[in-house]
């Protein structure tokens, strides 16, 4: 049982809706913290707005990106929010950190990408399931796939890692296991022409060279997944303890429920429904957690 103690806001910025934080503690006691950073129109209404307009936040966002934060041991910012390199291909969503035991620091997310109609009228035809609207989002958004990038020198600067080799993929996150390897656990939201396997399930992949590449994708025969084409409740991610274990964080789908407890290997539980809600302990001995929006 987590005892909150206190709220704080660790950023926050009218131009910017600023959600999906995720963070990790860095060997000189310093806090790294990533988040998806987008332009929040609402910082242009009026005080005399609709007031369903002002509460109204878009879940996808051509420019969206992550951005990096840092905050000493007491929580107290250092310097000013960094942006990461932008991915050149969609739009950037759902970061999630990891530092393994090289020191070697990983942001997995998945990206976005915008269809105007006339290109999207098409795309539909080949089965591919899009998000929002022109009217609601701006643009027909395609889940485009997950990746990561990585750093040396604690943030300082990035780079992009090989894409998880399967388009489609999306919410995910990483482990590290005890032989080294990197897994990557990914929902995978539409699939090949003709594909047959059981599209409840979720996808793996896995690193050889510290999250630089990823190959081997294969279905995870028995670890389920939320409903097709939803962003909702089936979203989860992978938490690597020290005893070697992994635990899926997920939340139960409707179509699909799993009942606590092991399955096969893995334990299946009801702690969180989306990867950026996690606990992570501060030099202070303290366990801290984010919620999903800043």
């Amino acid at each position: 049982m987590i005892k909150k103690l206190q709220a704080i806001t660790i950023y926050k910025d009218p131009f910017y809706y600023i959600a999906f934080p995720s963070c990790i503690t860095l060997d000189n006691n310093e806090i790294l913290v990533s988040c998806r950073r987008a332009l929040d129109p609402r910082y242009l209404l009026t005080d005399d707005a609709p007031k369903e307009l002002k509460s109204k936040v878009i879940h996808v966002e051509a420019r969206s990106h992550q951005a990096i934060v840092r905050l000493d041991a007491n929580l107290e910012p250092i310097g000013e929010p960094e942006t990461v390199p932008l991915n050149t291909e969609a739009a950037d969503q759902d970061g999630s950190l990891i530092k393994l035991a090289s020191g070697r620091i990983l942001l997995s997310a998945f990206s976005w990408y915008p269809f105007p109609p006339p290109f999207a009228d098409t795309i539909r035809t080949y089965k591919r399931p899009f998000h929002g609207t022109p009217e609601t989002t701006g643009a027909n958004y395609l889940m485009w796939g997950a990746f990561t990038r990585h750093t040396d020198d604690n943030g300082k600067t990035w780079h992009t890692s090989g894409p998880f080799p399967a388009l489609g993929t999306g919410e995910g996150a990483v482990a590290e296991l005890s032989d080294g390897r990197i897994y990557y656990n990914s929902r995978r939201h539409w699939d090949p022409a003709g594909s047959t396997y059981d599209r409840a399930l979720r996808w793996a992949a896995w690193s050889t060279d510290g999250g630089a590449t990823w190959k081997d994708p294969q279905i995870t025969t028995i670890l389920p997944d939320g409903a097709r084409g939803s962003i909702g409740n089936g979203s989860g991610c992978v938490l690597a303890e020290p005893s070697s274990r992994m635990w899926p964080q997920k939340y139960p789908d409707p179509g699909r429920a799993v009942s606590s407890g092991s399955v096969a290997g893995w334990s299946i539980h009801r702690r969180t429904r989306r990867p950026y809600v996690r606990p992570w302990r501060c030099s202070t001995g303290r366990s801290r957690t984010l919620p999903k929006s800043a």
